[in-house]
């Protein structure tokens, strides 16, 4: 990701992710789950309902603790 991140011209994927926050926050998007309006009771069956068969297109095999990880950090 790091690569990535400087390709697009970021000095690190920290950056890049401070930037599309302020793009997201601009366009009035949410960037919290919470924003999003899902309470923190329901990240139990997001996780469950997140493995669509479309998840078997993901390049990297995904988990429920991986998915429970980027949840957490998406919850505030």
């Amino acid at each position: 990701m790091e690569m990535f991140a400087m390709t697009c011209g970021f000095d690190s994927i920290g950056e890049m992710i401070a930037q599309i926050t302020v793009l997201k926050k601009r366009g009035g998007l949410p960037c919290t789950l919470a924003e999003a309006g899902i309470d923190a009771d329901m990240v139990e069956l997001l996780i469950r309902e997140s493995f669509h068969p479309v998840m078997n297109n993901n390049p990297k095999a995904v988990t429920e603790d991986d998915l429970r990880t980027i949840y957490a950090e998406l919850a505030g």
